[in-house]
């Protein structure tokens, strides 16, 4: 057999085993980054930093983040959702909460939780559904949008330097974590 016949069929084999490989692992989620959670090590549990580099930095005015999820149905859904962290100070946690079909939000400083928040019934009945967030951070107070409901967190930020934002596990100094919720992300 030709050297170019053999690459012809190492490369479509290639592709047919990652399409089987997709379909008989994620049958239900057609798009985004799919999380490993509790059901593994802590090592093999799925991060997303946003900013792997340095920190971000925006307006003094606030910024805003959105994204899509999706919760799979597992026998723990608790975990960090998405953590922004300014000046390694302060911490902003969306938190899958396993205790009640619900999103709870906590602003953390380094020594205490400064003001906690929670949108009852935003896991009710969702599992497999694509669930929009929208948060923004001003001055004054944080906005949390899930779907067609808001609440208010009547804190913010010092400042809007030095952001980090991360998505399930993260080693980051005061505010680590390996509590990663099954989840998949998309549309950040």
């Amino acid at each position: 057999m030709s050297k170019q016949i053999q690459y012809i069929i190492a490369f479509c084999l290639f592709f047919y085993s990652i399409a089987i490989h997709s379909q008989i692992n994620d049958q239900s989620f057609h798009s985004g980054l799919t999380f490993t959670a509790h059901t593994k090590n802590q090592n093999e549990r799925t991060g997303l930093n946003l900013n792997p580099d340095k920190p971000m930095t925006f307006s003094k005015d606030g910024f805003s983040l959105e994204f899509e999820t999706k919760l799979r149905a597992e026998p723990h859904v608790y975990g960090y959702v998405c953590r922004i962290i300014s000046d390694d100070s302060y911490s902003f946690d969306m938190i899958s909460f396993s205790l009640a079909p619900e999103f709870r939000f906590v602003l953390t400083g380094i020594e205490k939780v400064i003001e906690t928040a929670g949108i009852r019934d935003s896991l009710d009945n969702i599992e497999d559904e694509w669930i929009k967030v929208r948060l923004h951070f001003n001055k004054k107070n944080i906005k949390i949008h899930i779907n067609d409901k808001e609440q208010v967190i009547n804190n913010s930020f010092k400042n809007f330097n030095n952001i980090k934002i991360y998505f399930g596990h993260n080693k980051d100094g005061h505010f680590y974590t390996n509590d990663v919720p099954p989840i998949t992300i998309r549309n950040i």
